[in-house]
């Protein structure tokens, strides 16, 4: 990685204490910015074709204290010969920002050197001894509260010291450490009121910042994601229930493609093609870096087409969806004369593109574009404050940008700036409270501070106001801006196409201390990995160290509300992973219910339902047959509601099996059931077939796939969870097998039967004859009833 990185995160602290700087660490400077790019860098091993359900993570290795199979990089001879000495030579003379360097080459494995954290943890302690720095002591909280996996001692205690030394000399990165840190009650009590105003510090500097830098903050490319997302997510693409947090043009542009195409001709609407490619340049993405100049090609294609084929005067003649490419192209055009981007400013040309845009089609970026130039009197065209005004009005009805440009101009128009005096307040609180919530990130920000100032308790008195909803409403706004806050993001993600495994985790897990949820998931996953049943790979081996740091960001995540995260704990604890993590029912019982039961998970309804069935977990252990169905119920019931809400339908075979199951264990044994129930209260009877059936823990203790049901936390492939049934004891296959087998042995009787009357005719008697066109035969056994009609033989099984 490039000193570039090192050089961010000394940006991002809000005071840098000055150091002295030896005339070796101005040296070890020049001779690192004469490196070429990335000339150390080797090929990727992961690009846009290649990654999706493709990410493998190897297996770790504790020798070698790094990632089976990692890529040898060439270190620059300049870097050894030159850089290296000059800056330990600085660092013996203590200079602190020497120390500091180093300190961060043998952290992040800058320019190729080979990482060595203990080394980096005296270079940091170094740094510090005679003047503080915020970066320094950031780097020392963050090792200490990972203890680097294995590879140092860990102490929560002195990790919170350091990072509130860090936050004293203004480092960001300390602030916000501690900030998730109160506000969960994480190694410190709960202090929510403190996390506010951590919180609320780094967003009042984000803001400033996002100020002094024209253009749309949700524009960028968002590197927060979680990296098992690229195999699907935690349970897999048709699994997982918690959302992707990929977002690709690419692959949405892809998509998209392939829709239209299932109903038009593409070669008939050219400017969807042209538009797709300028917006994928212009915009960049995680396999593609930006490009202005590509997309400006891509675009006066687009614009050319259109002029070819209509004119300037003829758009009343072009089809619903050309019309919608070609204006969404010219207000492209037109923005970037306006801006510069890959083209010099061109105000003229900028006026001409975007009001052609709007002709074609209203297009809101163009109308937004139009706004600014009459807002702030750009090119020959005079300041128009109402112009502007109507102008984002009209934008605002499809875009959120469009909603908080009317605010801000608005808010501009009120006395003092005061959004809260002046008879705008309403609109203003209006349009910021729709664009936050259709996710504008610097909305988010006014309308945080509209809850802080008390203007939304002005406008809508029945809000009610909290620390802990205002608090997470600028731990969002922070994790947003991740170009400010979390450049270690970018750098993961870097690392982890490289194949340089050991360099991601690092960077994921200092924003996972930093209470990001997805670099939480990241991170986990990173230290674990379950593997496929019907894997071709060798078998993995972990230790009891990185088991124990992925089971804990896996908890963190689950407490920000990550279902997958808590489902897969209720997994791992269930079944326990070999020697490195010990089943614990009650654990899992408790992470199923919170899945169920507070994030509405179907999965974990399901097992919930099931360990009540077999008693892992509930109360005493015991089985409880009334509340399994309840649970199986209310999984079938919230699999009902998220298809009513998406139109997708869902597999609920193993539900439907599972209460199949219940009714058959109850009618077999009604008889025991009662008179247990008589003789030991109302859930005796379900110990009765307990002992009949030695359900239970014994069940469970023939189980020695390590969380299976986890199995979407893959390498590569899907685990058929939905298709995939438990590992019952023989009493249940028995029970559901004598059934089966009964009602297969009554269907083909009266199959027979009805054939031999078929062949018979007319010699049937007459009251046969009644029935040749209707036989039917009905019967109840132990509150099971049965019907055939007409050849078609049904099951009707009422509930117990």
């Amino acid at each position: 990685m490039k000193i570039h990185y090192i050089a961010h995160i000394f940006i991002l602290s809000f005071a840098i204490a000055t150091s002295f700087e030896s005339g070796y660490y101005r040296q070890a400077l020049r001779y690192l910015a004469e490196i070429p790019d990335d000339s150390y860098r080797g090929s990727p091993l992961y690009n846009n074709d290649n990654i999706d359900d493709n990410l493998y993570i190897p297996n770790y290795n504790s020798t070698l204290k790094d990632y089976d199979g990692r890529q040898i990089r060439h270190v620059p001879e300049i870097i050894t010969k030159k850089v290296l000495p000059l800056l330990e030579t600085a660092a013996a003379e203590n200079d602190q920002m020497a120390m500091i360097t180093l300190a961060d080459i043998y952290t992040f494995g800058n320019y190729s050197v080979t990482v060595d954290y203990p080394k980096a943890l005296q270079y940091y302690h170094k740094a510090v001894e005679n003047t503080g720095n915020g970066h320094a002591y950031f780097m020392l909280g963050f090792m200490y509260s990972t203890g680097m996996f294995g590879e140092i001692d860990a102490d929560d205690s002195k990790a919170i010291m350091y990072y509130q030394f860090g936050m004293e000399n203004g480092d960001s990165n300390s602030i916000m450490a501690l900030a998730y840190r109160h506000y969960y009650g994480i190694g410190t009590p709960e202090n929510c009121e403190l996390a506010m105003h951590y919180y609320s510090r780094l967003a009042h500097f984000g803001y400033d910042m996002i100020q002094k830098n024209i253009g749309d903050v949700d524009k960028g490319l968002r590197y927060n994601i979680k990296i098992v997302d690229f195999n699907g997510g935690l349970y897999g693409n048709k699994l997982s229930e918690s959302a992707n947090s990929i977002f690709s043009r690419t692959r949405r542009h892809n998509k998209d493609k392939e829709e239209f195409l299932e109903f038009f001709d593409i070669d008939d609407h050219q400017y969807i093609n042209f538009y797709q490619n300028a917006i994928t340049h212009y915009s960049g993405d995680y396999f593609l870096p930006k490009n202005y100049t590509r997309a400006f090609e891509y675009i006066q294609d687009c614009v050319g087409l259109g002029e070819q084929m209509y004119g300037s005067s003829n758009y009343h003649r072009i089809n619903e969806i050309d019309s919608t490419f070609l204006s969404h192209c010219q207000a492209l055009l037109g923005h970037m004369y306006l801006t510069g981007e890959g083209v010099p400013k061109n105000y003229d040309k900028a006026m001409k593109w975007l009001r052609n845009s709007i002709v074609v089609a209203r297009n809101s970026e163009a109308l937004i574009d139009l706004g600014e130039v009459y807002e702030n009197g750009l090119g020959n065209e005079s300041i128009n404050t109402s112009m502007a005004l109507s102008i984002y009005r009209e934008a605002g009805e499809t875009s959120a940008l469009g909603k908080l440009k009317q605010a801000k101009l608005l808010m501009s128009m009120s006395p003092e700036n005061d959004p809260r005096k002046g008879k705008f307040a309403k609109d203003i609180y209006s349009s910021i409270k729709k664009a936050t919530f259709s996710g504008s990130t610097e909305g988010l920000y006014y309308f945080t501070e509209f809850l802080q100032s008390g203007l939304a308790s002005q406008i809508e008195p029945e809000r009610a106001v909290t620390c802990p909803g205002t608090t997470i409403c600028y731990k969002v706004f922070v994790e947003k801006l991740e170009h400010i806050f979390l450049p270690q993001l970018s750098y993961a993600f870097e690392e982890l196409i490289y194949g340089n495994f050991k360099n991601a985790l690092l960077g994921y897990s200092m924003a996972a201390e930093q209470g990001l949820e997805n670099a939480q998931i990241s991170t986990a996953y990173l230290l674990y990995q379950l593997q496929p049943i019907l894997s071709t790979r060798a078998e993995k081996s972990f230790d009891h160290e990185r088991v124990s740091a992925s089971v804990r960001y896996l908890e963190r995540a689950s407490q920000q509300d990550n279902v997958d995260a808590t489902l897969l704990l209720g997994d791992m604890f269930l079944n326990g992973l070999h020697n490195t993590l010990e089943k614990d029912n009650d654990r899992a019982f408790n992470y199923y219910m919170r899945a169920a039961v507070s994030l509405k998970s179907s999965y974990g309804a399901y097992k919930v339902g099931n360990m009540y069935e077999y008693g892992l977990g509930p109360v005493n252990d015991s089985v409880d047959y009334f509340m399994a169905k309840r649970y199986y119920d209310l999984s079938i019931d919230i699999k009902k509601n998220l298809e009513d809400k998406t139109s997708k339908s869902s597999n609920k075979t193993p539900i439907n099996w599972a209460l199949l199951r219940l009714r058959l264990k109850y009618v077999f044994n009604r008889k025991q059931f009662k008179n247990q129930e008589e003789s030991s209260g109302s859930s005796g009877w379900f110990n009765a077939f307990k002992k009949i059936s030695n359900a239970g823990k014994q069940a469970n203790e023939g189980t020695d796939r390590a969380s299976d049901r986890a199995r979407a936390h893959h390498e590569g492939g899907d685990f058929l969870r939905d298709d995939e049934f438990e590992e019952y004891d023989i009493g249940d296959y028995l029970v559901i097998f004598l059934t089966f087998m009964f009602f297969v042995v009554f269907f083909i009787q009266n199959v027979i039967r009805q054939a031999r009357r078929m062949r018979q005719g007319n010699n049937v008697p007459n009251e046969e004859q009644q029935n040749q066109n209707g036989w039917n035969f009905r019967f109840n056994f132990n509150g099971i009833g049965a019907a055939a009609r007409a050849g078609n033989f049904e099951f009707h099984f009422f509930a117990i």
